[in-house]
């Protein structure tokens, strides 16, 4: 029953792959080993001493591999890098004091010396995260936080499990904040910047949801800084509500050699009405995109 229990938990509503799971089938095989080795009487073990063998035999094969001697100390110190770097550039800007960048899975940042929204949540921290999303009901909200978990940002519209022991956050309550200005209407002398990622949603009373992200030309963080959006044609409709927020982007730093880019990504959220027809398939091209900072420029996202 235990085995079974073990297995169904892991491989059916865990949808674990083989390969994850091999510690606890070479713990399997060593429970299994020495109650044959009792039955046969090649040792002689009470219930207690067939417990406590198989304890010390399945964490020898598993991590005896491991030196238990050797200092830990490397593992934890504070290495330069540009990746590290750029991440504490973005915690400083961030009023919340933390770094949020979604390529980096568990507390790898945080192990760094990083502070950081990326993390990995031994029990769960349910009143940290009703504060960031008051609006969900109390019954999707439990399903979702009430568990051990890796925390990755994103860009969703709610938070979601993806798989059992990861939460997908919509980063907007973490992220430094980015002022939107709608329908701003004139186009940039220059091209610079990216839009990366398009993903759209129908929500509720005829809107469309879209969410972007991209990078932009900004240079650190500052006030003036924003983006300009609108619709390059009226008959789609119009942008009830925009939100967005920057994204680290250690990447764009390490290709341009400028550490000023550090919050250079974004994430941007738009609702818009359509309308009666419908919006019909949404095209890139119907959104005109541009970054703006006193300090660089306007330039147009392609």
């Amino acid at each position: 029953m235990v085995i079974y229990s073990t297995l169904y938990s892991k491989k059916i509503l865990g949808n674990f792959q083989i390969s994850y799971m091999k510690f606890d089938i070479i713990i399997v095989f060593i429970v299994l080993s020495i109650l044959l080795m009792r039955v046969i009487r090649v040792i002689d073990f009470s219930n207690r001493g067939v417990m406590t063998a198989s304890i010390l035999l399945a964490t020898a094969v598993t991590w005896g591999r491991f030196n238990p001697i050797q200092s830990a100390i490397p593992i934890f110190d504070h290495r330069q890098n540009i990746v590290t770097d750029t991440l504490r550039a973005y915690a400083r800007a961030n009023p919340l004091g933390w770094a949020v960048e979604a390529r980096h899975y568990g507390a790898a940042v945080n192990g760094a010396g990083v502070p950081a929204i990326n993390h990995v949540l031994l029990q769960p921290q349910l009143a940290f995260f009703r504060k960031a999303y008051p609006q969900m009901d109390q019954s999707s909200f439990d399903q979702v936080f009430n568990r051990y978990a890796h925390i990755v940002p994103s860009m969703s519209w709610t938070p979601t499990v993806p798989q059992p022991d990861v939460i997908s956050l919509p980063a907007d309550p973490f992220a430094i904040p980015l002022r939107v200005d709608v329908d701003a209407g004139s186009k940039a002398p220059n091209a610079g910047g990216a839009v990366e990622r398009v993903e759209t949603q129908t929500l509720e009373n005829g809107r469309l949801g879209v969410s972007i992200e991209g990078w932009g030309r900004w240079s650190g963080v500052s006030p003036g800084q924003a983006l300009e959006v609108h619709l390059t044609s009226q008959a789609r409709g119009h942008i009830e509500r925009a939100t967005a927020f920057r994204l680290a982007r250690p990447d764009l730093v390490a290709v341009s050699g400028d550490h000023t880019a550090y919050a250079s990504g974004f994430g941007l959220r738009l609702e818009i009405q359509t309308p009666p027809g419908g919006f019909g398939p949404f095209d890139r091209r119907d959104l005109q995109i541009v970054t703006l900072d006193p300090a660089v420029g306007r330039y147009e996202l392609k």
